[in-house]
């Protein structure tokens, strides 16, 4: 005679059972879960709202210290990029200056050359 499987009375227990693998397990499975009295329950409720709310929050605020910080490394690049520029156009007109004035130097050799020039006829 073969042996028959006991008639299930609670087949939500048995799934829980059946996918329990450790001792602890079994027994977590095996145990009704705790019911919260209704206010309990309710201030659980709000709790959990208030929560997800903070965590919006707090995503909100990460967002925008990640814009932060894009806007804050853009503007030190830029700067960066400025202080270059500068330099470079720094050095150039001194280049200029240097240059304007070995010419400025040049005409008064050449306006004394031409004054004796112009003395002497």
């Amino acid at each position: 005679m073969a042996r028959q499987p006991p008639a299930r009375v609670n087949s939500y227990l048995d799934q829980r059972l059946d996918s329990a693998s450790t001792v602890q397990e079994v027994l977590a499975a095996a145990v009704a879960p705790h019911r919260l009295p209704p206010e309990e329950a309710d201030e659980l409720a709000r709790l959990r709202d208030k929560v997800s709310r903070l965590q919006t929050r707090c995503e909100d605020a990460e967002r925008g210290l990640a814009n932060d910080v894009q806007l804050r490394t853009s503007a030190e690049a830029d700067s960066v990029r400025s202080t270059e520029d500068f330099y470079t156009m720094h050095d150039a007109n001194q280049e200029l200056r240097m240059e304007n004035e070995e010419l400025v130097a040049r005409i008064r050799e050449l306006d004394i050359t031409v004054a004796e020039q112009a003395h002497g006829v």
